[in-house]
């Protein structure tokens, strides 16, 4: 996984525990709903 961020970030103050569900939420999801053997890329 590569992800690129802005030079400049921003401090946004959250709870550490919800964004950690999130993050395992959205590998989860990934990993179910990608085809096996397939690879997504996307850049903006």
């Amino acid at each position: 996984m590569e992800v690129t961020v802005p030079e400049e970030i921003i401090m946004v103050p959250m709870d550490g525990s919800l964004i950690e569900q999130v993050l395992i939420n959205l590998f989860d999801n990934a990993v179910k709903f990608t085809p096996k053997g397939s690879l997504i890329a996307s850049k903006d």
